[in-house]
């Protein structure tokens, strides 16, 4: 589509300086464009986090289990691994699941 326009444009403008003058002076406009659009989009993002919206997706809640688990593997009775094993996720997952636990807790 860009391609066409461009043509277009070329046809009118039969003098190759001022074809190139034309379309640097778009591409200008485009740049400038693009920079007001992104500028109001991050003023709208950071409006709506003022205001207390939250983006993305909710985060599931912990396993039902989570908090016996927990317990256990906080007292040394199990290591991460053990204790993911328990909650059917991984080592990672469970350092998660704790990293929440405790940011929700205080």
């Amino acid at each position: 589509m860009l391609a066409e326009k461009l043509k277009q444009i070329e046809t009118i403008i039969d003098d190759p300086e001022k074809y190139h003058q034309v379309v640097t002076v778009m591409y200008e406009i485009l740049e400038l464009h693009k920079s007001i659009k992104a500028q109001k989009q991050a003023d709208g993002i950071a409006a709506a986090k003022q205001r207390g919206v939250r983006f993305g997706r909710p985060p599931k809640p912990l396993p039902k289990k989570f908090k016996s688990v927990y317990d256990r593997y906080e007292r040394g009775h199990l290591t991460a691994t053990e204790a993911a094993v328990c909650l059917d996720t991984n080592r990672v997952t469970f350092k998660r699941m704790v990293e929440r636990y405790k940011r929700e807790r205080v």
